[in-house]
C-alpha cells in the first residue's frame, strides 16, 4: 500500500524564521564583537600602566640612590689636636676640607620640554628662568669610587653617562675622583618625547702630580661634557628639599620644612644648601601611545597634590609617582 506524504511535513522555511535566525546571530556577533574591542582596550590600558610603573620604578631607584651620595667623601686624613677629620673637596678645587659643602643644588624654571639648567654641562650651574609650569632640575655631587659607580675596566669610577671622571689631587699627590651628575626633564630632539635626561661637566684638568710622587697610572682628565636621555615619556618632574633649622645647629637632623629650589635660591645664601637633609621627588609619567577613550576619565592630579586636576590634552595616561631620600652624609653616624 503506498503512503502519502503529508505537504505539511516537507514544508520549508519561512522569511520569518529566517530573519529571526539572523538578527540572534547578528546579536551574538556583535557582543563577540564587543568584548574582543573591550578586552583589547583594556589589555593596550594595562600594558601602557605596567610600562610606566617600571619605568617609573627604574627612575625614583636611581635618583633616590644619587640622592643618598650626594656629599659623600670618604674621610682622607686626620690632622689638629684634638683630632680633626678631613675629607676631600667635592668642589672643582681641589684638595682636603673639614666638612664636604656644595653637595646638592637644584633649579626651578623652563617648562614642559625646557630644561631648568642654563647649561646643565656648565662648570657652574646656572637655573633657567622660569617659563609658564616650571620643572625642576637636581644637580648631586660625591666622590665616586669603584663601589659607588659603574668602573672602567681599568677600576676609574664614571659619571651618570658611563664616562670615565677625571682625577682630582689631595695633599698627599693621591688622585681621587668627583661625581657631578646634573638630572632634569627635556624634549628629545630625535623623538620629540619628554624624557629624564642626565649630564655631567668635564672633570677638573688638573696637572698630574710630580713625576716620581704619583700613584701611577695617573689618568688625563675626562668628563662627559654632554647630556643623555636615561627614561623615556617622564613629562615632569617636580623636587621639594626637607631643611633642617637654619643657620645651622649642630647635630640638628629634623626635617622642619621643604623648600621648592626656587624658593632656597631666592635667599642668595648659597650656605642654605647645606642645610638641606632630605629630597622629596615626584615624576609625572605619561603612557607612550594614547590609550583613554572618549567613556574614560581624562583626568589626572599633577605632582602638586594642592592643585586641581588636570585633563589629558592627548588621551595618553598620565600618573604622578613619589620618593623620599635622605641624605646620608648628614645623618648621624
Amino acid at each position: 500500500m503506498k503512503s502519502i506524504r503529508s505537504k505539511r511535513a516537507v514544508r520549508g522555511i519561512t522569511l520569518i524564521e529566517v530573519l529571526i535566525s539572523m538578527t540572534i546571530g547578528l546579536v551574538v556577533v556583535g557582543a563577540v564583537i564587543v568584548s574582543f574591542v573591550g578586552s583589547g582596550n583594556a589589555s593596550r590600558y594595562l600594558a601602557a600602566l605596567t610600562q610606566m610603573n617600571q619605568d617609573a620604578q627604574i627612575a625614583l631607584n636611581m635618583l633616590s640612590r644619587e640622592v643618598q651620595l650626594a656629599g659623600y667623601s670618604a674621610p682622607a686624613s686626620l690632622t689638629g689636636t684634638p683630632r680633626v677629620v678631613r675629607y676631600h673637596s667635592l668642589s672643582p678645587t681641589a684638595g682636603f676640607v673639614v666638612q664636604t659643602s656644595g653637595y646638592i643644588r637644584g633649579c626651578d624654571g623652563g617648562t614642559y620640554g625646557v630644561g631648568p639648567f642654563t647649561n646643565p654641562v656648565a662648570a657652574t650651574l646656572a637655573c633657567s628662568a622660569t617659563v609658564g609650569f616650571a620643572s625642576s632640575g637636581l644637580s648631586v655631587a660625591y666622590e665616586a669610587d669603584a663601589m659607588n659607580t659603574a668602573p672602567t675596566g681599568g677600576g676609574i669610577p664614571t659619571d651618570c653617562l658611563g664616562t670615565r671622571i677625571g682625577p682630582q689631587q689631595d695633599a698627599d699627590n693621591i688622585p681621587y675622583y668627583v661625581a657631578s651628575n646634573r638630572y632634569f626633564i627635556d624634549v628629545s630632539a630625535s623623538s620629540g618625547r619628554p624624557e629624564l635626561y642626565c649630564a655631567s661637566p668635564a672633570s677638573p684638568n688638573f696637572p698630574a702630580p710630580t713625576a716620581g710622587t704619583e700613584v701611577l697610572p695617573y689618568p688625563n682628565a675626562s668628563g662627559g661634557s654632554a647630556k643623555a636621555p636615561l627614561i623615556e615619556n617622564v613629562q615632569d618632574m617636580q623636587i621639594w628639599y626637607g631643611m633642617r633649622t637654619f643657620p645651622l645647629v649642630a647635630d640638628d637632623r629634623q626635617v622642619i620644612q621643604y623648600k621648592k629650589a626656587a624658593t632656597i635660591n631666592v635667599s642668595g645664601n648659597p650656605a642654605e644648601w647645606d642645610a638641606v637633609i632630605s629630597v622629596r621627588i615626584c615624576l609625572l609619567m605619561r603612557s607612550a601611545e594614547p590609550v583613554l577613550r572618549d567613556e574614560d576619565d581624562q583626568t589626572y592630579q599633577p605632582c602638586d597634590l594642592t592643585a586641581a586636576r588636570v585633563t589629558s590634552p592627548d588621551k595618553r595616561l598620565y600618573r604622578a609617582y613619589y620618593t623620599t631620600s635622605t641624605l646620608r652624609s648628614k645623618m648621624p653616624l
